[in-house]
């Protein structure tokens, strides 16, 4: 080594905070020299200059230019010097690679064909030459893995983002498999291997033993088989296994289990089975050649804390936290992948961009997971140039870092198109989960399950692109498919609308359940139960987290989540109702939207019910008997939101076309048509008229006003005998007449046990109805604007004597009453 270089390094060692105090320095000392040289030294000298001295001999006696290129690294990790130092340390680093680049330097640059920048995947182990910026903590996490007396379990722990996966892969795994650990003479010889606790199908168990399998010079076995051994045997069926695993390495070789987002056990797998391998994990730490090694988010370390092995495992010193990595090492991350290994294709970085993401990516949460994702898109941008620029950073960062996942995203959804966009909460649902906490994780989706639905496989697809990069599917016929990385959870603005409406859903659930269960308790009191406004959102909001079914299997917590209008309307049916609370359930359904078919509109358009009647004939008091050809007739008054459309039609009330031999006026509106179930009134012959032949033209079927004959017949519920549509006798609950005391006009439909046995509604009371025909001459049909028309059904304003189905009133066509609508007919035979 050039003197002047060695002289740097000392300079830069000695500058250094932590080694100014003497027990801080040992520390350091220790730190620096521990996968470089083979043993500490017997004493550090005193002094700051003599220990660095002794630390760059120890080095260089180890390594040489290797050992001297890694205490670089971890200088340049440390921040040493600051931007002075950065710079200095990058022409140490240069001339250090060309010393080892000459002819018997011994040593070349590692040659790098793939991207420099992977994005939002961690890395893994082969992808150790481009990992940057961690080689601290992968050290500090190496030295408890092969302490004798180190903790069997260690828990790396950190927030979203952080690269907790990629210091486990790349960096400590890699490590290993490298052997390049004085230390550690047999490290090579570990046998490694990595699951995800509900990797398989949520079975922790078939995950561990997978992933084993997987592994080259792993011993040949069955998985399944492995995995129901386990299961039974615990711990002891663990040992065996570990036995086979090692029976051709080194003694002094272990089996190191890395387990990835440990916080699966919590969210995702079943409690059962996380509680039966988490016990069986924690007796098999007494193996001395076992080792573990997991990531855990930070924001789960509670459910960790509540377990009390778990826990003092934690405290004997098994947990590891894991800081963001600080600006240094960020700018390691940056230029590492670019400058200290031979890309296949030479890229250059302006050092105003590093300069500006570094800002960016300390400024914000989530930095580290947004910069990778950032660099890769800079880096498939500007291969053509082979140069990343800040200009075209900015041109795309527009709203920060943030900004490049939304926008990915929106790319994707209209790629995929609108029936897929529309399957996102759906896909949602598949690949994160939200506990009842509010905790939200990842977890894995079947590949060949999501593909059977088109719109969600063209959604994967898109999402999965390769300028998209936000799900991964995985390879091969059990693939699973995965959202990239936990920062999406935060940055994608959708997923996160997606996850507040899912926490939302769970209190609600809680809430529904506790509710439902004390009004069950207390006798099912209706004032007790959710009103519409309240209820229907929270029914809305089940359904999309789909909840609202497992919910629903309780009896009474369905009972208590039945929708307002349709408890309502079940209401009607009891024979104890009084009429006030009858017209009082039609009110509420007005407001709240009344379900009923045939009684609103659908499509701008009257939504009729019709109901088949029979030929027959009726006897029409003073004109003899008229026959009754089959026929079609709605099964409820026409309504005011009916008729609304019918006014407000560009092509309706205002036009000329409907009002042939028929004297037309100001319409009454506003006030008056207020309840929309509620039936027509104030509407005179002409108009209801009129209206018939609008909605013929609309429906391309002919539709009118019945013929008296009709109505009766309708009336009697098509029978001889019956004079009510019920029958016989009169009963007060069956109708709306002056008996019951209302005072006005109710919902139509408000009496069902007085429905005629055709499923007809409201033909005895409530509002007289027009009919087509003359009173004078029944048998004239056509328009007369002179003469009176036939009335017929009773209302609220007179007794039952009036509601017979054979009693006959007559009305001047233009006259506009508050006790009379009308109903609809059609001879039309194909309607279904």
């Amino acid at each position: 080594m050039h003197i002047n270089i060695r002289h740097s390094l000392r300079e830069l060692l000695v500058g250094l905070p932590r080694w100014r105090g003497a027990d801080a320095r040992r520390a350091l000392f220790a730190d620096l020299i521990w996968d470089l040289t083979p043993a500490d030294p017997a004493r550090v000298p005193p002094t700051a200059e003599a220990a660095a001295d002794l630390l760059i001999d120890l080095i260089l006696a180890a390594g040489g230019g290797v050992g001297a290129g890694a205490l670089v690294e971890n200088l340049r990790e440390l921040g040493a010097g600051g931007a002075g130092g950065s710079r200095l340390l990058s022409e140490i680093a240069a001339a250090l690679a060309a010393e080892r680049a000459a002819p018997g330097g011994g040593a070349h640059r590692s040659r790098w064909e793939q991207e420099p920048y992977p994005g939002l995947v961690p890395l893994e182990a082969w992808q150790a030459p481009i990992f940057f910026g961690r080689r601290a903590e992968t050290r500090d996490l190496l030295r408890r893995l092969t302490a004798p007396a180190g903790p069997r379990l260690t828990l790396v722990s950190g927030v979203l983002g952080c690269g907790k996966s990629s210091l486990v892969r790349a960096g400590v795994r890699a490590r290993l498999a490298a052997g390049d650990l004085p230390r550690v003479p047999q490290a090579g010889a570990w046998q490694v291997s990595m699951m995800f606790p509900a990797g398989k199908g949520g079975d922790p168990f078939l995950a561990l033993t997978h992933g084993l399998a997987r592994e080259s010079g792993a011993p040949a076995f069955d998985a399944p088989t492995e995995a129901a051994a386990l299961k039974g045997y615990g711990a002891e069926a663990l040992s065996d296994l570990l036995e086979r695993c090692l029976a051709e390495r080194p003694a002094a070789a272990c089996w190191l289990l890395i387990i990835d987002q440990f916080e699966e056990f919590f969210t995702t797998v079943h409690p059962e089975l996380a509680e039966e391998f988490l016990e069986m994990l924690v007796d098999a730490l007494e193996l001395p050649r076992l080792r573990v090694l997991g990531t855990l988010r930070a924001d789960l370390m509670h459910r960790c804390c509540a377990l009390p092995d778990l826990t003092r495992i934690l405290n004997g010193g098994g947990l590891y936290c894991l800081a963001p990595p600080t600006r240094p090492a960020l700018e390691r991350m940056i230029l590492g992948p670019l400058t200290e290994v031979e890309l296949g294709a030479p890229m250059q970085i302006e050092p105003a961009l590093v300069t500006r993401l570094l800002h960016d990516v300390t400024t914000q949460s989530g930095g580290l997971a947004l910069m990778a994702d950032t660099l890769k898109e800079l880096y498939d941008q500007s291969r053509s140039v082979g140069r990343m620029a800040l200009d075209v950073y900015e041109e795309q960062r527009l709203d920060g870092l943030k900004s490049v996942i939304a926008r990915r995203a929106e790319r994707a959804l209209e790629r995929a198109g609108a029936a897929a966009q529309r399957a996102l909460p759906g896909l949602f649902a598949r690949l994160l989960t939200v506990t009842e906490d509010g905790t939200v994780a990842r977890r894995r989706g079947e590949w060949r399950q999501l593909a059977e639905n088109p719109q969600l496989a063209a959604l994967v697809r898109a999402l999965a692109a390769q300028d998209t990069r936000l799900v991964r599917i995985g390879e091969g016929e059990h693939g699973t498919v995965e959202f990239v990385h936990e920062s999406l959870l935060q940055e994608w603005p959708a997923l996160r609308h997606w996850i507040e409406r899912r926490r939302e859903a769970l209190t609600t659930q809680a809430l529904i359940d506790v509710e439902a269960r004390t009004w069950a308790a207390i006798g099912y009191p209706p004032e007790l139960r959710w009103r519409h406004e309240i209820l229907e959102s929270s029914r809305v909001l089940l359904a999309e987290a789909g909840l609202l079914d497992d919910l629903e299997r309780n009896l009474d917590i369905a009972a208590f989540l039945t929708p307002e209008a349709e408890w309502l309307l079940s209401e009607l049916l009891c024979s104890r109702v009084e009429p006030v609370q009858r017209e009082e359930i039609g009110l509420r359904l007005a407001q709240i939207g009344d379900p009923r078919p045939g009684v609103g509109v659908a499509a701008g358009l009257p939504s009729i019910r019709w109901c088949r009647i029979p030929a027959g004939e009726v006897r029409i008091e003073g004109h003899g008997l008229f026959p009754v050809a089959p026929f079609r007739i709605a099964a409820y008054p026409v309504t005011q939101c009916q008729f609304q459309t019918f006014l407000n039609a560009e092509d309706g009330f205002d036009s000329p076309r409907w009002w042939e031999n028929l004297r037309q006026s100001p319409p009454v509106s506003g006030a008056m048509r207020r309840h929309g179930n509620y039936p027509a009134t104030y509407v005179c012959w002409f108009e209801a008229t009129a209206f018939c032949r609008w909605l013929s033209a609309r429906m391309g079927y002919e539709i009118r006003l019945p013929d008296e004959w009709e109505w009766q017949w309708a009336a009697q519920g098509a029978r001889p005998g019956f004079i009510y549509p019920w029958g016989r006798d009169w009963r007060e609950d069956h109708a709306n007449t002056d008996e019951g005391g209302v005072g006005r006009a109710t919902a139509v439909g408000m009496y069902p046990a007085g429905r005629s046995t055709h499923g007809v509604y409201d033909l005895a009371g409530n509002t007289w109805e027009w009919c087509r025909n003359r009173y004078d001459k029944p048998s004239i049909v056509t328009a007369d604007p002179n003469k009176s028309r036939v009335l017929r059904g009773g209302s609220w304003r007179v007794n039952m004597g009036f509601s017979r189905a054979d009693f006959r009133l007559d009305g001047l066509p233009e006259d506009r009453m508050g006790g009379s609508s009308f109903r609809l007919v059609t001879d039309a035979r194909d309607l279904e």
